[in-house]
């Protein structure tokens, strides 16, 4: 075999391993389809900068990771959290059905929110105001009483009137008694 030979048969033997391994890179074969990466972030992935869930609970609210119940008194729940204002108020506001809030100077406050999976009578007011520092914010978190839509309302006297009794409770007129 001639050096022409042995050059050509080499030349031959990189064409063919060249194009074999461009092939593995070509179409998919039959049933194969190619997976595109996902555009949008995973669900289980934070956005930048977002809370993290934590494990704490003001009444039926989670506080994100981090935050510290400073104390609670009656029906009030007093937060720190170490995250900006707006952010914590982007964190309640994803766990509400329901979440209108008032943005103010001073911070943001959603007066009767309910808290998704929580009972439908369960409503809270939320107040959420800057810390110390620009990276703390303050929160302080009441539960609201629904008040039933039968209860009279007046003052003692009409109260005490509608009920056929005097303001001393003795009965308006006693030949009446039911």
């Amino acid at each position: 075999m001639g050096r022409d030979h042995r050059i050509a048969l080499l030349a031959l033997a990189f064409v063919v391993a060249t194009g074999v391994a461009l092939g593995c890179r070509g179409k998919p074969r039959g049933g194969e389809q190619s997976v595109a990466p996902a555009a949008s972030t995973p669900p289980d992935r934070l956005a930048p900068g977002e809370p993290a869930p934590g494990q704490e609970k003001a009444f039926e609210l989670l506080l994100p990771r981090g935050a510290r119940i400073d104390r609670s008194f009656g029906g009030s729940v007093y937060v720190h959290v170490p995250h900006p204002p707006e952010k914590v108020a982007n964190w309640v506001r994803e766990q509400s059905d329901d979440a209108e809030a008032v943005v103010g100077p001073t911070g943001t406050v959603f007066s009767k929110m309910h808290v998704r999976g929580a009972d439908t009578s369960h409503h809270l007011r939320v107040e959420i105001s800057p810390g110390v520092t620009n990276d703390m914010t303050s929160m302080v978190v009441d539960r609201v009483e629904d008040r039933p839509k039968d209860v009279p309302s007046g003052s003692n006297e009409e109260l005490m009137k509608k009920a056929g009794l005097t303001p001393e409770g003795k009965l308006l007129d006693p030949t009446r008694v039911e």
